[in-house]
């Protein structure tokens, strides 16, 4: 499961890039876009399995916190709001309450977005939430996200977001090869490719 878990998260981290590149310096090629939408689903994936897997949900919590605000520097200096790991940890704040209270009460940070600007807002919440609910029955699981991102692409008009429902393919294959990564790696990854970026498009 690690080495499956370890390649999925470099699909996403690739994906990630290639969305930011074409973000950042190429808003004109939508397919560096859409190939950008794969990596979201992957991450709220994998936050479901991080919360099953964890010895340690306060530390789990704690390390998603402590890397959300070192990313909020470089973030911050390239656009708005709040970056994908505060995301990740309302996300896993609400699986955690869910378990602990009842599903309404998983639901009760939503608030939250009235209060901040979380990267990918309710939606990436909710998709969060949903993997967790639908995480025995992979069909539920990806009806699920394939509802949730055709509601999210009609009604704030962003067809792009669509093609996110290509990530159920690479989330729900079963990978019989892949390779073992520390953590850290991919923790670290996210605030240092942001400014690595911005630092060029400075400099350019």
């Amino acid at each position: 499961m690690n080495n499956r878990n370890d390649l999925l998260k470099i699909i996403a981290m690739f994906s990630m890039t290639i969305d930011h590149i074409g973000w950042l310096f190429f808003p004109q090629l939508t397919f560096l876009r859409i190939m950008g939408r794969i990596a979201f689903p992957i991450f709220a994936y994998q936050i479901t399995l991080g919360y099953q897997k964890t010895n340690n949900i306060y530390k789990y919590m704690l390390r998603l916190f402590v890397f959300s605000i070192i990313s909020q520097i470089p973030y911050a200096f390239l656009t708005n709001g709040l970056n994908i790991f505060f995301t990740l940890l309302i996300g896993l704040i609400m699986i955690y309450l869910k378990d602990r209270i009842n599903t309404i009460g998983g639901l009760l940070p939503l608030v939250l977005i009235y209060f901040a600007d979380f990267d990918y807002g309710i939606y990436g919440l909710l998709m969060i939430y949903s993997f967790y609910i639908f995480k025995a029955n992979k069909f539920k699981s990806a009806l699920s996200m394939a509802f949730l991102t055709v509601i999210f692409s009609v009604y704030y008009n962003i067809p792009t977001q669509a093609f996110s429902i290509i990530a159920l393919p690479f989330i729900f294959f079963e990978f019989k090869k892949g390779i073992t990564i520390n953590k850290y790696v991919f923790y670290s990854y996210y605030p240092v490719h942001l400014l690595t970026l911005g630092l060029i498009r400075y400099l350019s």
